[in-house]
């Protein structure tokens, strides 16, 4: 995976700091079989290279850039759960890193001039990494399943967007999934 060594040794020092810091973060293994934090970026981020589009590829960057750091807003921290094969998991939850990723976006001027040196929208970056959970909400909902919006809140949710970051939103959640092939 050389293209993502160069890809992100030129990403600016907070980043790169960021990342070695939680690199080896634990993720929840139902949902990430690849383990850690790190490896689910590096994949996110190969798939998103594949794909070619400069958005998409600095939302894989950044999506979970601050998923190790400690929730805000919501309880997170350490959790270990059972499996449906038995098997425990313990992992580091942050339900708030989307937010926090896009602040991490607002506040650093060197990740919004990397954004940007690398052709892609801060703004549209930004609104996708900031709505990625949550896009999976209204995927289920369109879908009629379990866990998914409403429709009221999925009318509201698509207008706050524009058709081009849907769009995004979608395609990302296939980057974004662990659990079955990203094909293009």
């Amino acid at each position: 995976m050389e293209h993502i060594t160069i890809f992100l040794s030129k990403a600016p020092e907070v980043y790169q700091d960021m990342l070695v810091k939680y690199y080896g973060s634990p993720e929840r293994l139902d949902y990430h079989p690849e383990g850690i934090l790190g490896y689910h970026i590096d994949i996110t981020l190969d798939r998103a290279l594949g794909n070619g589009n400069n958005d998409l590829i600095m939302v894989a960057a950044l999506h979970d850039i601050c998923k190790g750091l400690q929730p805000v807003k919501s309880s997170g921290g350490t959790k270990t759960i059972v499996m449906a094969n038995g098997q425990s998991c313990t992992y580091h939850s942050n339900p708030d890193h989307p937010y926090q990723a896009m602040r991490f976006i607002e506040n650093n001027s060197e990740i919004q001039e990397w954004i940007i040196d690398n052709g892609a929208n801060v703004d549209v970056v930004k609104n996708v990494v900031a709505n990625h959970m949550v896009h999976k909400s209204y995927q289920k909902g369109l879908l009629g399943e379990k866990g998914g919006m409403k429709l009221s809140k999925r009318e509201k949710y698509a207008a706050s967007l524009t058709s081009y970051e849907l769009l995004l939103l979608d395609e990302f959640a296939e980057i974004d999934n662990m659990l079955k092939p990203y094909l293009l």
